[in-house]
């Protein structure tokens, strides 16, 4: 039974997710491992969250204008 207030579908920390990289294999699935294992520029990353952010208030200023 389900703690009140617990909504992980797991415990937290019980999986690592980077241990079920491998798990796709012999299926037409596709295996996501080399895009799992590319380095992150986290600099352009957050800069594409802001752009898009911005984006976003501009068009709903834009409708209630």
């Amino acid at each position: 039974m389900r703690r009140p207030g617990s909504w992980a579908a797991s415990p937290p920390g019980s999986i690592d997710p980077r241990s079920r990289q491998g798990r796709l294999q012999n299926s037409e699935l596709p295996d996501h491992r080399a895009w799992l294992g590319l380095p992150t520029d986290l600099t352009a990353e957050s800069e594409a969250d802001l752009d898009d952010i911005r984006r976003l208030a501009e068009a709903a200023a834009r409708r209630h204008a």
